[in-house]
């Protein structure tokens, strides 16, 4: 998101910032690809895709951001319109879903999960307008660590020292890219 941000003239490049931007991307990757196992597969370039399509939307969420647009409003409408997408591709499978009269505990669970969503997605937009794509696009850098630490406290999952050293990188690298310079 930074790197092409700057071209659409919305951030200026500071190499403080970009140092720690390529620090955090580095400590994921390391994450990603271990270097004690072979994953690599030509699948992994395809899944790479991704970063960059997440980039693209938050670049163009911010250049065509309505005027009076609001967070709330803006997560509903995509959350609709998220929805009228996959609708179709549910009635072609056959694959359509309406709640029981019982609720059985998966509805519950729909339910919860539509919420936590919904309000996930209030304050995705309100951070994105309060503080710009680019502090947005690092959620991501949050996000692994907070996988890693569940994995460890309900999965009791161990972690090697590569991925320590690559949770250091992701911090430092945060901290290098959002540091303001004081004057």
């Amino acid at each position: 998101t930074y790197l092409f941000s700057i071209p659409l003239g919305m951030e200026k490049m500071k190499l403080r910032r970009l140092g720690g931007m390529i620090l955090a991307l580095t400590g994921a990757l390391v994450i990603v690809f271990p270097p004690d196992q072979n994953l690599f597969n030509p699948w992994m370039l395809v899944a790479m895709g991704a970063p960059v399509s997440l980039a693209c939307g938050n670049l163009s969420r911010t250049l065509s951001w309505p005027k009076h647009g609001r967070p709330a409003e803006l997560a509903a409408y995509m959350l609709l319109g998220a929805a009228l997408l996959t609708l179709p591709v549910m009635l072609l499978t056959d694959q359509v879903y309406f709640p029981g009269p019982a609720a059985l505990l998966a509805d519950k669970a729909l339910f919860g999960l539509m919420a936590v969503t919904s309000v996930m997605y209030i304050f995705f937009f309100l951070l994105q307008k309060k503080a710009g794509p680019v502090y947005l696009s690092q959620i991501g850098y949050v996000i692994v660590p907070m996988g890693l630490l569940l994995g460890y406290l309900i999965f009791d999952e161990s972690y090697s020292w590569s991925v320590y050293a690559a949770l250091s990188l992701i911090f430092i690298g945060l901290i290098l890219a959002n540091k303001q310079r004081s004057t």
